[in-house]
């Protein structure tokens, strides 16, 4: 029950009551006041016009508390995107859009793109040419091809571009984004951007330097939860660094297609080991074990991996499991720089040292 009511029912009613008593009463004993009755019904009807009053502030302050936290929520939302737009590495965000036949405009763009092209927001969506300016002129028709069929067909925008910025120096980027159709036929792309610089000068060298065969040790079990360490990942990476040096287009396909042999092949070993079979792999390969005391995983840069961040964990419970002593953390202690892990793969090095 709320303040009001219990107020109305405590105050009200029994005053109510009390005035209705009263003019009965005196109507029975005094039939000359005549006014009696009109004071009961005036009474009555004030009392009446204060719940109706109450009811509907009561409704009216409900329905205001609502869209206040429906604003606010909203307000959060938008600062947690405008957050993110903001705050991703080598990436922006937008939304522009084209009416008609007119030409494309940008209704936002995030503050990363000054981190990339040099210009802030406002002035890209004041003059939405100073990025088509900065692109390859080879390659603006296909850019503008790209734009008019994926507003066609409603169909991904995808595109990598060639941009020169007020740096001067070249840089890859790369466009992805989804169009929809408004009521008025105008088409909208929320879509993202990404530089992709490093990646594409990465994929170059491989192809100067004849490189076909890549090894890498990622693996994507022990529920370490890293995307790019999944096998979709690195399938989709070898797949991108062939199209983007031609192979899809110049019969190089993968050797399994019996196409031929120009593909570019990312080999991953250890995909389906868990840390455990990883340590005792390398106890049967010629100089990995000793390799394993100058290998590092720790996040934080420092050795010795002391401290409990995710790579150290899994790293050091992969020697438990596996019931071996790491040989970086043995190297850590005979320089005097930790002590022995009290975990059981340790024990026979305790009983030396005693």
């Amino acid at each position: 029950m709320t303040p009001f009511n219990r107020a109305f029912l405590q105050f009200f009613v029994p005053l109510a009551v009390t005035i209705g008593l009263g003019t009965t009463f005196s109507t029975v004993h005094f039939p000359d006041i005549f006014w009696g009755w009109r004071l009961a019904c005036a009474t009555s009807l004030v009392l009446l016009c204060v719940w109706l009053a109450s009811s509907l502030a009561r409704r009216i302050q409900a329905e205001t508390d609502k869209e206040i936290h429906i604003r606010q929520a909203l307000l959060t939302s938008e600062e947690r995107l405008r957050s993110l737009g903001d705050n991703l590495p080598g990436t922006y965000i937008y939304q522009c859009s084209r009416r008609g036949d007119k030409a494309l405009h940008f209704d936002y763009i995030s503050s990363g793109v000054t981190r990339i092209h040099s210009y802030e927001p406002e002035e890209i969506i004041r003059d939405p040419g100073i990025l088509f300016r900065q692109v390859d002129p080879s390659q603006l028709p296909g850019l503008q091809a790209a734009i008019a069929e994926s507003e066609r067909t409603l169909g991904e925008f995808s595109i990598d571009l060639r941009i020169t910025a007020s740096d001067s120096q070249y840089h890859w980027l790369q466009l992805r984004s989804r169009p929809r159709r408004t009521s008025d036929g105008s088409a909208i792309w929320d879509g993202v951007a990404i530089d992709i610089t490093t990646r594409r000068e990465a994929v170059a060298m491989l192809e100067a330097m004849g490189v076909k065969n890549v090894v890498t040790g990622v693996c994507q079990m022990d529920n370490a939860n890293y995307d790019d360490c999944r096998d979709v990942f690195i399938k989709s990476t070898e797949d991108y660094i062939n199209k983007a040096l031609g192979h899809d287009h110049r019969n190089l396909q993968h050797p399994e297609h019996n196409k031929g042999s120009g593909w570019i092949q990312i080999h991953t070993p250890l995909m389906n080991l868990s840390k455990a079979d990883t340590v005792k792999l390398a106890t049967r390969l010629p100089g990995c074990w000793e390799a394993l005391a100058y290998s590092h995983t720790s996040y934080d840069g420092n050795y010795p991996p002391i401290d409990n961040n995710h790579a150290n964990v899994l790293r050091a419970d992969g020697f438990e499991k596996a019931g071996l002593p790491d040989p970086l953390v043995l190297r850590a202690v005979s320089e005097r720089l930790m002590t022995l892990p009290e975990t059981a793969n340790y024990d026979s090095h305790r009983a030396v040292n005693r």
